[in-house]
């Protein structure tokens, strides 16, 4: 799992629907394109990036498979890290991801995924959407690390 407050661009990590539909597990070696070309054609492969950390859990954006191809091609698309954290927030708070968890104890497997506007996910869009003035918008209290950190002090100027 990659930090993902070093700089503009922010990694997509590579994952494949687990055999057991446990979730989703992280591919150990995203260089093995064989593998990942393989999840692709079966139709298992998604991209994500570490949204924000909480105790307990991690949270992450997932290319919705409604909206997006996650095929080997968006795969190799995003490895040449294009997209900066501006293009991708946009795309968040336009609900173009879901929302997966990955808790602590079994970091490996996401699991709990749901749509960015899934009434479970309200917390988080008052977070990524609105000021902290807005009555309700608490989220920020239990981030730890957050990959949008600058658009959500934007927010609160």
């Amino acid at each position: 799992m990659t930090n993902n407050n070093n700089n503009d661009n922010i990694v997509i990590e590579v994952m494949y629907e687990s055999e057991y539909d446990e979730g989703l597990e992280f591919v150990v070696d995203p260089n093995n394109y064989e593998f990942i070309k393989k999840q692709s054609d079966n139709n298992k492969l998604r991209l994500g990036f570490l949204l924000h950390i909480v105790d307990g859990a991690c949270i992450f954006a997932l290319f919705n498979k409604d909206k997006w191809t996650n095929s080997f091609d968006l795969y190799k698309y995003c490895q040449l890290k294009r997209n900066t954290r501006q293009e991708l927030y946009n795309l968040l708070v336009k609900g173009e991801f879901d929302i997966g968890v990955s808790y602590c104890g079994s970091y490996h497997l996401i699991t709990y995924i749901t749509p960015y506007d899934h009434d479970d996910n309200s917390e988080l869009r008052l977070h990524y959407e609105y000021p902290r003035h807005v009555t309700g918008n608490i989220g920020y209290r239990s981030i730890r690390s957050d990959a949008f950190e600058e658009q959500v002090k934007q927010l609160n100027l």
